[in-house]
């Protein structure tokens, strides 16, 4: 599973991006344009369950998909198809939909970097596991201006957690790139080949040479 998901590195970096672009929007816009912001938190739900979806796929056909992964992105995709749907959903249904994404993706996540242990690169996975958790239960907590404290809140928790998946999508490729091969040790090449063309070029007419004498002989 660590291969396969080095393998596709990339799909982190375009979530951590899509993540941070959610987030800021989530900062700076008014809070008069709620239903836009709602809109744009279902379109980043929808991209980042897609984007899981594809991180799961094994890189080959030996590979094994990341169940995990793949849980996430389910969850992500059904959170994001529920709001668009449901555009002017408010209030506790909107903090509880949230809520719950934010949980079963950090427990997802959880699960994924249990399963990265062994290779030694699930820490910054353990960290957005961490920050999805913590970011679920802050938005059950009582908020003091309603739903536009938990929108800041998701922003915040979105810009975070985008850097975590930059972070964690280098740290990944830099795996990939070991993996292709190590500092020092070259693949075989053109050289490679006409090093062993030369080698049987001067093996050949000392072959030939041997017998030289044998065929004077029965000259």
């Amino acid at each position: 599973m660590a291969a396969d998901l080095a393998k596709n590195w990339w799909a982190f970096a375009v979530r951590g991006i899509a993540g941070i672009t959610f987030g800021l929007s989530a900062l700076f816009w008014p809070p008069r344009v709620f239903v836009a912001r709602v809109l744009v938190f279902a379109a980043y739900a929808l991209v980042d369950g897609i984007l899981n979806l594809v991180a799961a796929t094994p890189a080959d056909e030996r590979g094994t998909p990341s169940i995990p992964i793949a849980i996430e992105g389910a969850v992500s995709l059904i959170a994001g198809v529920v709001i668009m749907e449901w555009p002017e959903i408010a209030g506790f249904p909107l903090v509880a939909l949230i809520a719950a994404w934010s949980i079963l993706r950090g427990t997802a996540e959880g699960l994924a970097a249990l399963r990265l242990r062994k290779h030694g690169r699930e820490r910054l996975l353990v960290l957005a596991g961490l920050l999805s958790l913590v970011g679920g239960l802050l938005a059950f907590s009582p908020p003091v201006d309603g739903v536009s404290l938990v929108t800041i809140w998701v922003g915040a928790y979105a810009v975070v957690f985008g850097g975590v998946m930059i972070g964690l999508s280098l740290r990944l490729r830099t795996a990939t790139s070991l993996q292709r091969g190590r500092p020092g040790q070259r693949d075989p090449g053109p050289s490679g080949r006409m090093g062993v063309l030369l080698r049987i070029a001067d093996y050949r007419p000392a072959t030939g040479s041997a017998h030289l004498p044998n065929a004077s002989r029965l000259s």
